[in-house]
């Protein structure tokens, strides 16, 4: 059987004029603030009005996985759950997943103090006055 070649990626954006290219230019329009998927499937339903709306949904979500590995870029998601194209993502391939849990149980137990804590103070505060 013939070895087959490994596919290249795709560095650069795609062509000008399709979905695919609005969604790589939407991603790096954002800039640092990013963007959510709702932002992108407005701005696809506005420039594709005659193109099935489940449909771009089905390629924005499948874009977002493969793009950025494809195109040559990292992308990632901001605390408010938006698309950065830049944000460096940590890697959990090298890392465990879960922490030890007598250093979980250790790190609950002094979040717990400390509320108790804060509790009592209100709540002596409040008897006082």
């Amino acid at each position: 059987m013939p070895k087959l070649p490994k596919m290249q990626a795709k560095k650069g954006p795609p062509r000008p004029g399709g979905v695919l290219r609005f969604i790589y230019d939407a991603l790096h329009a954002s800039g640092r603030t990013g963007i959510t998927k709702a932002e992108m499937l407005a701005g696809l339903k506005r420039a594709f009005p005659d193109r099935d709306e489940e449909g771009m949904r089905i390629t924005l979500v499948a874009q977002l996985t493969y793009m950025p590995r494809e195109r040559g870029f990292t992308l990632g998601r901001s605390s408010m759950g938006r698309y950065v194209v830049g944000l460096r993502v940590r890697s959990t391939a090298r890392t465990p997943a879960v922490q030890p849990h007598a250093s979980r149980n250790a790190a609950a137990r002094a979040i717990h103090a400390a509320l108790e804590a804060g509790r009592a103070a209100r709540k002596e505060a409040r008897r006082a006055a």
